[in-house]
């Protein structure tokens, strides 16, 4: 027989009156523990864990859903709590208490730190994946269930079909959620790809341009013979092979000058040439401008010192042709005083886009100039007066050079030494026009492209009287007096005399090179044509590699200055006992550095493609450059003294700098813009990197934050990035410093 069973609704009644009991010993025991050691207290306490172990109940459902009789587990509780190692139990004891409010906390930042991983990671497109295996994990066993009890309903019940519909809605909803890092990535490597293409594609246009004779001999278009034998006289010096046996590039230069030569020193060889290449441009060919295109626009026009001016026409518009004779006039009259240029809308659309404004009505006439907006000529179709208009329109708006008015002006001016000071004094009230007007262009010009180094002014010699003294009045016969101070309390005061303001602006541009050559000013992208390319005599620039103004800078120059007296005295001495004159040439020191100051006004760092030009000279700290024959050589600090010496006599070992290598490509451009910079910056792979680590931080943390803890992140993290990063920093405080003072030559652009 079997025993009676216990009814079921006895059993809550039992169980509560158990509850009960062991509620009541439990604050006994509590009682009696604080009045105890410590000691006994933690032995007792897990004696009472041992004691809270009670018979428990199960419930099982068997297959037909009805439930089977409830055994009291007695026997078996006590033995798994003796075998429970003795280090759970003190970490069960040791653990602290929390309340629920630490737990709710707690389990919120395991969250926040759940979702910053995961939005982190799907940034990085792990998160992803990872995500797309745990929702197969997960969909598995349903898969399982789903297929048993489609198997049961039959082979017509849809089971797997509703199955692999779910499966495509969670795709596509998963390409919801994970589209932002693919579009991010996507669109990532589309600007890659789309500057690569465009660093790729170089149009070549040298069937369309063929080899001009003139621009090899570096000649205008309208010189004479008498110019073009002296032209070639100065190139042979400079470009014989046996003049300079270690230039590999001086036969294939030398070979191209002889041959433009043969054409252009016989009369009739001459004309032919001329008559063909205007032929061959159907009358539209300038013979005193260059034809710009998109590649070029940029070097030449906005990275320019010099005034241009540059034409849009339309070759085949005859309004276009009627302006050509009155451009021709213009240009070739202001040949060395402004630079003029065209563009061929139709040939050269991509240049269009430099401009700052769209052209509808052509020929349109831009004037561009560092740091003055830009000025605009329509031609009026009236040839007649047209062509005097135009060339008032161009004396007009040339960069004016700062005029002193009065005696206490001229004065205030003369006394800061923070920069040298170039002043011209003589009647500058007197109405020019004509070639006394371009006379005087000359010396603007002078004044606008130094104005990064010297501040230049001109005043009345009345003025210069009342405000300097008598000692500094032109002499007699001499109606322009040129003075020249180098910077510093004691800057020495360079004096100078000349008739007429076209011979003023030759000394001038003497006497303002060998103040520049005391600064050794930092080569850029702007400077480097003006510094370092030859103007009538052979041009070097002695590279000095991270040398800040201070003691050692100035050493460098006292030694270059000793060097070029010595070789000076030793030349007069040769030419008086034998008679024959050295070809004479130019040493400008220059700096560059490695790494780029925070400060606006201080110099920017090289670009990464010089490391290549410091290698060729096995990373000597000074170095000459030759800018016209790409020839580079390692100078010892220990022959500094003796530099022009070893240049003149050729003891100092050029050589060719290694294809694939320029000079331009590596010098800083302060005035690029930020869209300019940061696409550099995409294209070098570990910037672009980090950049992308610290926006998949920034989408991964900031929306977990309250707006004003994400302010204050942001403003931290901006700090930061200024303090680390002297690029960031430099971009911030010029903004700020061009906003107060628009006027500085940091702040100055072409527009």
């Amino acid at each position: 027989t079997e025993p009676p069973t216990t009814p079921l609704a006895t059993m809550p009644k039992q169980d509560r009156a158990a509850d009960i009991k062991k509620e009541n010993a439990k604050a006994k025991k509590k009682a009696a523990a604080s009045k105890k050691p410590p000691k006994i207290e933690k032995e007792e306490t897990e004696e009472e864990e041992e004691d809270e172990q009670v018979p428990q109940e199960e419930e099982h459902e068997d297959d037909g859903g009805q439930e089977e009789e409830h055994v009291p587990v007695v026997a078996t509780t006590p033995e798994k709590s003796k075998k429970e190692p003795t280090s759970d139990k003190k970490k069960k004891v040791t653990r602290p208490k929390m309340s629920d409010m630490d737990l709710l906390a707690m389990e919120e930042r395991e969250a926040m730190r759940k979702r910053i991983k995961e939005r982190f990671l799907r940034m990085l497109l792990i998160g992803v994946v990872m995500d797309f295996m745990k929702e197969r994990e997960q969909t598995a066993p349903k898969k399982e269930v789903n297929d048993k009890k489609a198997r049961k309903k039959g082979p017509n019940s849809g089971g797997r079909e509703e199955n692999h519909i779910g499966g495509i809605r969670g795709f596509f909803a998963g390409v919801n959620i994970f589209g932002g890092p693919f579009i991010m990535v996507a669109f990532t490597v589309a600007i890659f790809a789309a500057r690569m293409m465009e660093e790729g594609y170089q149009p070549s246009n040298i069937s369309e341009n063929e080899e001009n004779y003139y621009d090899v001999m570096g000649l205008p278009n309208d010189a004479d013979m008498v110019t073009v034998r002296k032209s070639y006289k100065a190139l042979a010096l400079r470009w014989h092979p046996d003049k300079n046996p270690d230039c590999e590039a001086c036969p294939t230069k030398f070979a191209a000058i002889s041959k433009a030569y043969e054409t252009l020193s016989n009369p009739e060889t001459k004309a032919a040439y001329d008559k063909g290449r205007k032929k061959e441009t159907s009358g539209m060919e300038s013979m005193a401008s260059v034809e710009l295109t998109a590649e070029d626009f940029e070097a030449k026009v906005l990275r320019s010192n010099e005034a241009w001016f540059v034409q849009v026409y339309d070759s085949s518009s005859e309004f276009s042709s009627g302006f050509h004779p009155v451009w021709e006039e213009a240009a070739l009259s202001h040949q060395g005083v402004a630079k003029f240029g065209r563009i061929d809308a139709i040939r050269q659309r991509k240049a269009l886009s430099f401009l700052p404004q769209r052209v509808v009505i052509m020929p349109l006439v831009f004037r561009f100039a560092r740091g003055q907006a830009h000025e605009t000529f329509q031609w009026n179709g009236n040839e007649e007066r047209g062509g005097n208009s135009f060339i008032r329109w161009v004396q007009e708006n040339f960069p004016e050079v700062n005029t002193l008015d009065s005696p206490s002006e001229l004065k205030g001016w003369w006394e800061p030494t923070d920069r040298p000071k170039v002043l011209l004094a003589g009647p500058i009230g007197q109405k020019r026009s004509g070639t006394k007007a371009i006379e005087f262009m000359q010396v603007q010009r002078i004044a606008h492209v130094w104005g990064e180094m010297v501040d230049m002014a001109v005043a009345d010699t009345r003025d210069l009287r009342d405000a300097l003294g008598k000692a500094l009045m032109p002499q007699k016969g001499s109606s322009w007096s040129l003075l020249v101070k180098d910077r510093g309390s004691d800057g020495q005061v360079q004096q100078r005399a000349t008739r007429d303001a076209g011979d003023a602006a030759t000394q001038l541009q003497d006497m303002i090179a060998r103040v520049v050559k005391n600064q050794a000013p930092a080569l850029t992208w702007r400077n480097h044509q003006q510094l370092c390319g030859a103007a009538g005599q052979r041009r070097y620039c002695l590279m000095l590699v991270d040398h800040a103004e201070g003691p050692d800078l100035a050493k460098v120059l006292n030694d270059i200055n000793v060097s070029q007296s010595n070789y000076a005295q030793e030349v007069a001495e040769l030419e008086t006992s034998d008679g024959d004159a050295e070809e004479p040439f130019h040493l400008q020191p220059v700096r560059v550095m490695t790494s780029t100051s925070r400060l606006p006004w201080g110099p920017s760092a090289v670009g990464p493609s010089f490391s290549g030009i410091r290698q060729a000279v096995k990373w000597a700290p000074v170095f000459v450059f030759e800018l016209e024959t790409s020839r580079i050589a390692e100078v010892k600090a220990s022959v500094l003294t003796e530099l022009y010496q070893r240049i003149a006599y050729e003891d100092l070992k050029f050589g060719e700098l290694p294809e694939g290598l320029s000079l331009v490509r590596g010098l800083p451009d302060p005035e690029t813009s930020l869209r300019k910079d940061l696409m550099s910056m995409l294209l070098y792979p570990p910037s672009a990197i980090l950049i992308f680590l610290l926006l998949a931080v920034i989408a991964a943390v900031v929306p977990e934050l309250r707006p004003t803890t994400a302010a204050i992140s942001l403003g931290v993290g901006f700090v930061f990035l200024l303090i680390v990063w002297p690029w960031a920093c430099r971009r911030f405080f010029t903004t700020l410093w061009c906003l107060v003072s628009p006027w500085r030559f940091e702040c100055q652009r072409n527009v």
